[in-house]
């Protein structure tokens, strides 16, 4: 079997889980290749890039003008289309189409002639909507008919003039419900995405939950250097985590339990872009720069003596896995995927709202519970589990309509 990835990105989340995947298919002896368009791949065999800066930024600036998102970038695609026609795959796994860098309908026009069989992750809601992400931040259900006037144009993918949402959409779903029912499988990690998926123009094909996972060997309960290394004894810390800090990451939330709750310290960590306010200096607040290091990341977890998680829109964030893994339950708000891996290991708390009050109940509520990570299925968050539901899905999907 012939298995060709496609992402946005080389490294990242997503680029780990295209590497890993494409070690695992090796390994049981498919021929695999992964096309990118951004970043450093750190299995450069099997893999080719398709994006200079150049390209990269003029698509870029054709979407802040135009709000033409994945409808650039023609040259770089028909080189990636060129490469699929010597490879011949049997199955195109398609992960993250969004980030400057592809022609989408180019991609199903060539997938729909030639017959190929797609397994398409989604990683967020972009795949059926006008122009975002995600909606639930501004309670947007446009997209489960037609979007239009797009409350959240100046958001990624920003546009800066024109609002062509109900054209995207059209698009998006002329383009990605061209193949047949039984060519195209959608895989989700989360069930909050699937059941997204299930009311959109996706609805026709079928879709599957396969959770994110983590490396158990990296995240796993261990003792914590950090409490020496920024004085804080034996104090309670309570741990917050994300690579970009902004208002639908929550920090506002636990910036006000810090307030109140000034005998814990807070562990912030990651970018935190504008100023946060007054409470920055605040003596129980500690603020570590954004780390690509999983090991440090593992120290800091198992530091906490509980992680918080208050983002306002997520499809399944792999920082409460890593959290769990190490022993640290995780409290979070009720968002999207985010309660999904607290509720399956009955880990931690989920909020009852999206305040600040309710934050700091889940939080002395969770460290009330017996939390013993011990007790918990790893195969809820083993990586290496997942990998194989995906291929034991490749094996499926390959002999569908086979005798």
């Amino acid at each position: 079997m012939r298995i060709a990835f496609i992402n946005t990105y080389a490294n990242g989340s997503t680029g780990r889980i295209v590497d890993s995947l494409k070690e695992i298919c090796a390994k049981a002896g498919h021929e695999v290749i992964s096309y990118y368009g951004r970043g450093y791949c750190s299995t450069p065999q099997n893999s080719e890039k398709y994006m200079s800066p150049v390209g990269h930024y003029a698509d870029a600036i054709l979407t802040r003008v135009f709000d033409t998102h994945g409808l650039n970038n023609k040259r770089n695609t028909r080189k990636l289309i060129s490469s699929l026609r010597t490879f011949k795959p049997d199955i195109v796994h398609i992960h993250n189409l969004h980030g400057y860098w592809i022609n989408y309908p180019m991609l199903f026009r060539y997938v729909k002639r030639n017959n190929i069989k797609v397994v398409w992750t989604l990683h967020d809601c972009w795949s059926f909507t006008g122009h975002c992400t995600h909606f639930d931040y501004i309670k947007c259900n446009k997209w489960q008919n037609v979007c239009h006037h797009c409350k959240q144009k100046t958001e990624y993918p920003k546009s800066l003039i024109c609002d062509r949402s109900r054209k995207n959409y059209l698009d998006k779903k002329r383009a990605f419900t061209l193949l047949d029912k039984q060519n195209m499988h959608i895989v989700t990690p989360s069930q909050w995405l699937a059941d997204n998926v299930k009311q959109s123009f996706l609805a026709k094909y079928s879709v599957s939950v396969i959770n994110n996972g983590i490396d158990l060997n990296v995240f796993k309960p261990q003792k914590s250097t950090k409490r020496e290394q920024y004085g804080i004894g034996e104090s309670f810390v309570v741990l917050g985590v994300a690579s970009y800090w902004n208002e639908r990451k929550g920090l506002k939330y636990i910036l006000e339990v810090a307030q109140r709750k000034s005998e814990w310290i807070f562990v912030i960590i990651g970018d935190l872009g504008q100023s946060q306010g007054e409470l920055i200096e605040a003596d129980n607040l500690v603020f570590v720069p954004r780390t690509e290091s999983i090991n440090d990341l593992a120290d800091w977890y198992s530091t906490a003596d509980v992680y918080v998680n208050p983002t306002l829109e997520d499809t399944y964030p792999t920082t409460n896995l890593e959290a769990i893994a190490c022993g640290t339950p995780v409290v979070t708000f009720p968002t999207g995927g985010s309660v999904e891996i607290v509720q399956m290991t009955n880990f931690g708390a989920v909020c009852k709202d999206k305040t600040a009050n309710a934050l700091v109940e889940a939080i002395e509520y969770a460290l009330a519970q017996d939390n013993e990570v011990k007790n918990i299925d790893t195969n809820l968050l083993d990586c290496n589990t997942k990998f194989n539901e995906y291929l034991s899905l490749y094996l499926k999907v390959y002999g569908n309509g086979k005798n």
